[in-house]
C-alpha cells in the first residue's frame, strides 16, 4: 500500500509552466521525489566510498555509512532548495523537506535490505543483473512517496 502514493502523486492536479510550456504538476511532483531518491543514492554511495568511515546500521547493511547517509541527506536537500523557486516554494523550507524526504528513502532502502537479510537473499531478484533485484528500483521510493505526498499535502504545496 506504500506504493499507492506513487500513482498519488501522479494525479495530482494543476500545472506548471516552464519557459512556455504547461506540465502536468502531478507528473512533476512525481519527477520531483524520485529525483530526490535517486540523488540520494548516488551522493550517498559516492560519498561512503570516498570518506565513509563509519558503518550506518552494519548488520542490514553494512557497506552504507553515516557519512555516506549523511551527504545523500544534504544532497537532497539542496536539490529541492535549488529547484524552489521553478516549483513556488521557500527554499529554505524545501531544503528541511527535501532532507526528510531523503531520510524516509533511505529508511526505504534499509528496510529493503533488512527483508533480503530476513529472507536470506542477497538480492530480490534478477531481472536487472548486477542491482539487487527490481525492488532495489523502488525501495527508497516505497518510504520517500508518502512521506512527500503526506508532507506536500501539510505544507499546502498541493
Amino acid at each position: 500500500s506504500l506504493f499507492a502514493f506513487i500513482p498519488m502523486l501522479r494525479l495530482l492536479e494543476g500545472q506548471f509552466h516552464f519557459g512556455g510550456w504547461a506540465v502536468p504538476a502531478g507528473a512533476v511532483w512525481l519527477l520531483v521525489v524520485i529525483l530526490l531518491c535517486a540523488i540520494t543514492d548516488i551522493s550517498a554511495y559516492f560519498a561512503g566510498r570516498q570518506f565513509g568511515r563509519r558503518a550506518l546500521a552494519p548488520a542490514i547493511s553494512p557497506k552504507k555509512t553515516v557519512e555516506g547517509s549523511l551527504v545523500g541527506v544534504l544532497s537532497a536537500g539542496s536539490f529541492l532548495a535549488a529547484l524552489a523557486p521553478y516549483l513556488g516554494l521557500q527554499p529554505s523550507l524545501a531544503f528541511g523537506f527535501g532532507c526528510l524526504v531523503s531520510v524516509h528513502g533511505q529508511v526505504g532502502d534499509l528496510w529493503e535490505s533488512a527483508l533480503k537479510r530476513e529472507m536470506e537473499a542477497k538480492d530480490s531478484g534478477d531481472l536487472i543483473s548486477g542491482h539487487g533485484g527490481v525492488l532495489d528500483r523502488f525501495d527508497s521510493l516505497a518510504f520517500a512517496a508518502p512521506a512527500f505526498f503526506l508532507g506536500g499535502r501539510f505544507l499546502g504545496w498541493f
